[in-house]
C-alpha cells in the first residue's frame, strides 16, 4: 500500500491552478489531487476482507480503523496544525484570514486491515495474523498572502433633486462573499438611506452638497472606503400660469427643498406688464405673445435657475349688433357697434364693403351721417373691432338700405281761376302711402295741397307759382318736386 505524488491546485472558475508557484490568498479555493494511491488488497472498509474476523490474531500496527482514503488540511507555520479534519469525500479548503503567512498542506492518507498467511500446522493452526496499517503523503502550498482589501468601484454617484426620487447602487470587489456597505463618516442626503447591500434610495428633502464616506466589508478581505460627494438641487416650479391682456395675473413661485428663505430674480423680458416682487409675478399684462426668461431661486449656499416661457393670450371680445337700424336716404342716420370682453376702450374699422354715401365710422363705433345714396339693398358690412392692448373682433352686421327713386306727376298743373277745382298729385316708387309737403314758396291764393297729395282750389285768383313740394313715403324717403301752378280763366271746369 503507497500514495504518492498529491499535489495542490487553486481553483479559479472552472479552471484548475497549481501551487505552486501561484500564492495562493485569502479566500481562494484549494482543490488537493490525491496523487497515485495503491492499496492491497483494498481500503475500502465495506469490503469483506476489511472486516476483522474471530480467528484473527490483531497484531500492533501503523493505523487504526476504519480503512479507506482520507483528506485533510493542515496550517504549517513552525509545525503543522490540523485546520481542516480527515473526510473521504472533501478535498477542497478555502484559505481564511489567519492562514495568512502560513503555508497550507494537503495530506492523502490511506489505511487499511493487512492480513498474513493462516497458519496451517502447530497449536496456531487455523490462525491469522493481522494489523491496521497506514501511509500518508503530504503536498505543500506557498506562503498564503495577507488578506485582501475590498475596493468599491463605483467612482461617483450622481447629484440628486430635492423632491425627486433618487436611486443608485454601489458596487464592490475582493473578500469571498457579497460585501456590505454603510455609511462611516460625513452625513447623507436628508431623506436617503444606504442600505447594506449597497442600495442608496429614497427622496431627498433638502437641497446642499453633502460629504460622506462608505466603507464596504466582504469575508476574507479588509474593509474598503470611499468618499463621495452628492449635490441635491433645488427643485423649481415645473411650468408658469399663462395670462390675457387686461387680466391682473398673479403666480407665486415656490421651490422645494429649499433650507431656508428663498430670493428671487429674473433674467431676461417679463411679459409687459408683469413685474417679480418677493416669490410672486404680478402685474397687468398689456401685450399679447411668448416670453421666455429665466428664474434664478437662491436659498443658503444653494441656487438654482430654469427658463420659462408665458404665453399672453387676447380675451375673446364679442361684438354686436347682428342687425344695424334701417338707414333711409336723406335722413340723420345714429347706430353704435358695441363691445365686451377685453378692456375698454374699444376701437373700430371698417374691413369689407364700404358703408353708404353720407355715413361713416368712428373710431369708438358710432356710425352716423345723412346717407345719399339711391337704391334699395341689403348690406353685410364687416367690421373689426380692437380692444386697449390690441384683442382683436370681427363683427358682420347686416343693414337694410333704403333710398328709393319717387316721381311726381304732372310736373305742370293748371287750375281754373275762380271756379272749383280737385286733382290727385301721382307718385311712383318708395312704398305708399305718401306724405306730400310744400316747402318754400306758397300756393297761389284759393288753391290748396292736401297731405295725400289732393290739389284743391276754390275761387283762385289767377297767377303762376314755381313751388317745391317734399314727397315722404310711409318708410321716410322723401324727394324734393318742383311744380308749375297756372292759375287762369277757364271757359269751364278744368278736370285734368
Amino acid at each position: 500500500m503507497f500514495v504518492q505524488g498529491p499535489d495542490v491546485d487553486i481553483l479559479v472558475g472552472q479552471q484548475h491552478v497549481d501551487t505552486p508557484p501561484v500564492v495562493p490568498k485569502v479566500g481562494d479555493t484549494l482543490w488537493g489531487n490525491n496523487g497515485s494511491p495503491f492499496c492491497d488488497p483494498v481500503c475500502d472498509p465495506n469490503h469483506p476482507s476489511q472486516q476483522p474476523q474471530p480467528f484473527q490474531i490483531l497484531q500492533p500496527g501503523s493505523g487504526a480503523p476504519p480503512s479507506g482514503q482520507f483528506f485533510s488540511w493542515r496550517r504549517c507555520d513552525n509545525g503543522c496544525v490540523e485546520v481542516q479534519g480527515r473526510s473521504t469525500t472533501d478535498n477542497t479548503y478555502v484559505v481564511k484570514s489567519e492562514d495568512a503567512g502560513s503555508k497550507l498542506q494537503f495530506v492523502v492518507t490511506l489505511t487499511n486491515y493487512d492480513c498474513g498467511e493462516v497458519v496451517r500446522d502447530g497449536p496456531d493452526k487455523g490462525r491469522q495474523e493481522c494489523r491496521w496499517t497506514t501511509v500518508s503523503a503530504t503536498a505543500l502550498t506557498e506562503t498564503v498572502q495577507q488578506t485582501a482589501v475590498v475596493a468599491i468601484s463605483t467612482a461617483a454617484l450622481s447629484d440628486g433633486q430635492a423632491g425627486a426620487p433618487y436611486t443608485q447602487a454601489l458596487a464592490a470587489t475582493g473578500g469571498t462573499g457579497p460585501p456590505s456597505f454603510a455609511v462611516t463618516t460625513g452625513t447623507l442626503p436628508p431623506g436617503l438611506t444606504l442600505t447594506p447591500a449597497g442600495q442608496l434610495s429614497g427622496t431627498p428633502t433638502t437641497a446642499g452638497t453633502y460629504t460622506f464616506t462608505v466603507q464596504a466589508t466582504a469575508p476574507g478581505a479588509n474593509g474598503g472606503t470611499r468618499t463621495y460627494t452628492v449635490a441635491v438641487r433645488l427643485t423649481m416650479p415645473a411650468a408658469l400660469a399663462d395670462g390675457v391682456t387686461g387680466v391682473p395675473f398673479t403666480h407665486t413661485l415656490a421651490v422645494t427643498g429649499a433650507p431656508g428663505d428663498v430670493a428671487w430674480t429674473v433674467a431676461g423680458q417679463l411679459p409687459d406688464g408683469l413685474s417679480l416682487s418677493g416669490g410672486q409675478i404680478t402685474g397687468t399684462p398689456t401685450k399679447q405673445g411668448e416670453f421666455t426668461f429665466t428664474l434664478n431661486a437662491s436659498s443658503g449656499a444653494v441656487s438654482s435657475a430654469k427658463q420659462y416661457t408665458i404665453k399672453i393670450a387676447y380675451p375673446p371680445l364679442a361684438v354686436g349688433p347682428g342687425d344695424l337700424p334701417r338707414a333711409v336716404r336723406g335722413l340723420p342716420y345714429e347706430a353704435q357697434l358695441t363691445a365686451s370682453g377685453g378692456t375698454e376702450p374699444y376701437t373700430w374699422a371698417v374691413l369689407e364693403t364700404p358703408l353708404p354715401q353720407g355715413l361713416s365710422l368712428k373710431p369708438d363705433g358710432h356710425i352716423a351721417g345723412t346717407p345719399r345714396a339711391n337704391g334699395e339693398q341689403t348690406l353685410e358690412l364687416k367690421f373689426e373691432a380692437h380692444d386697449r392692448y390690441g384683442a382683436p373682433a370681427t363683427a358682420v352686421a347686416r343693414l337694410e338700405y333704403y333710398g328709393p327713386t319717387l316721381t311726381l306727376s304732372p310736373k305742370r298743373l293748371v287750375v281754373p281761376a275762380r271756379r272749383s277745382f280737385r286733382t290727385e298729385l301721382d307718385v311712383t316708387g318708395g312704398t305708399e302711402p305718401y306724405t306730400f309737403e310744400l316747402t318754400g314758396r306758397k300756393l297761389p291764393p284759393g288753391v290748396k295741397l292736401g297731405k295725400r297729395g289732393a290739389v284743391v282750389a276754390r275761387r283762385a285768383v289767377p297767377a303762376t307759382r314755381r313751388v317745391v313740394i317734399r314727397v315722404t313715403d310711409r318708410l321716410g324717403a322723401f324727394q324734393l318736386f318742383k311744380l308749375r301752378l297756372d292759375v287762369k280763366p277757364v271757359a269751364r271746369d278744368i278736370v285734368p
